[in-house]
C-alpha cells in the first residue's frame, strides 16, 4: 500500500492513477482518475468476510448522503450592518440558473450552449481537456462556491442539463452498487441538538474522530485487528472518547427527527 495514501493531495493521487502506477483507488470517476488508462479498471467487486470467521460471506454496502438540507450553512453576527439585505442576497442563492454556477462554474467556463428547449448544457470532458487542460471534475472543483445553495430536481430540467459525468453514475449507482444494498436508511443531516446534547458533542467527537482516522490508518497499513485488539480499541473509544456518550446522543436526536417527521 502507498505510504502516502494518508498524507497526499488529490493532485499527487491523480498524477500517480495517470501514470499507471495504482492498482485499487477510489474516486468519483474513473476515467477522471485514471485518465488513459481508464480503459484497463473496473470497480472492485464488493469485499465479504473472510472464510472461517463468524464474518464469512458477509458483506456490507452503505448509503452515505449530504442529503438535501442542511443546517449551519450561513451565519449572520453582529457585525452585519444589514441582516435584511444579506438574506435578500443568499435568497438568490436558490435561483437555479444562479445555483448551477454556484455548484458548477460560471457561464462560459462550465456552461457554454443551450439545447433546443434552451436548457444549459455543462462541459464536456473533451471540451474541458482542450480549452483548460484539466478534466471536467477538476474544473467544476476550481470553480465551485461553498455554501447554503440548494439544487431542486426540477433545475436539471428547466435550468441545465445534468452532466454526461453524473449521469454515468447514477447508471452505475443503480446497476451495480444499489442492488447490493441491504438498508437504504441514512442519518439525517438536518437533525437538531439541544444545548447539553451539543456539548457532549464538542467534548467528546474530535478526540472520538481522530481515534477512528488513527487505527484506520495503523490497520491498514500494519494489519489487524485481532479479536482482542478490537475489544480494547472498543473498550478506549468508550472510556476515553465518549462513544456511548456519543451514541445516545445522536439515537436521541434521531428519535426526535423521526417521530417529528
Amino acid at each position: 500500500m502507498d505510504v502516502e495514501m494518508f498524507s497526499q493531495s488529490d493532485t499527487q493521487l491523480i498524477s500517480k492513477c495517470q501514470q499507471g502506477y495504482v492498482g485499487v483507488s477510489t474516486w468519483w470517476y474513473i476515467e477522471e482518475l485514471m485518465g488513459e488508462y481508464s480503459k484497463d479498471y473496473v470497480f472492485l467487486p464488493i469485499l465479504t468476510g473472510p472464510a472461517g470467521t463468524k464474518y464469512e460471506g458477509t458483506k456490507n454496502v452503505t448509503i452515505r448522503t449530504g442529503g438535501g438540507t442542511n443546517g449551519g450553512q450561513l451565519s449572520v453576527t453582529s457585525a452585519c450592518k444589514s441582516p435584511i439585505n444579506l438574506l435578500k442576497f443568499f435568497d438568490k442563492w436558490y435561483d437555479g440558473e444562479t445555483v448551477m454556477q454556484l455548484q458548477y462554474g460560471p457561464i462560459g467556463v462550465y456552461f457554454n450552449d443551450k439545447d433546443e428547449n434552451g436548457v444549459w448544457n455543462s462541459i464536456t470532458e473533451e471540451e474541458s481537456q482542450k480549452r483548460f487542460g484539466k478534466g471536467a471534475g477538476e474544473l467544476k472543483s476550481e470553480n465551485e462556491v461553498a455554501g447554503p445553495k440548494l439544487i431542486l430536481s426540477k433545475y436539471y430540467l428547466e435550468n441545465f442539463n445534468m452532466e454526461p459525468r453524473a449521469v454515468e453514475r447514477l447508471n452505475d449507482l443503480y446497476d451495480y452498487w444499489m442492488p447490493q444494498v441491504d438498508h437504504t436508511d441514512v442519518y439525517p443531516v438536518d437533525c437538531v441538538f439541544n444545548s447539553d446534547e451539543l456539548d457532549t458533542i464538542d467534548q467528546y467527537k474530535t478526540d472520538f474522530q481522530s481515534k477512528l482516522a488513527e487505527q484506520e490508518g495503523l490497520w491498514l497499513r500494519d494489519g489487524g485487528p485481532t479479536d482482542a485488539e478490537w475489544q480494547e480499541y472498543l473498550d478506549f473509544l468508550n472510556n476515553k472518547c465518549g462513544m456511548q456518550e456519543l451514541l445516545n446522543v445522536y439515537t436521541e436526536a434521531y428519535k426526535r427527527y423521526s417521530e417529528a417527521r
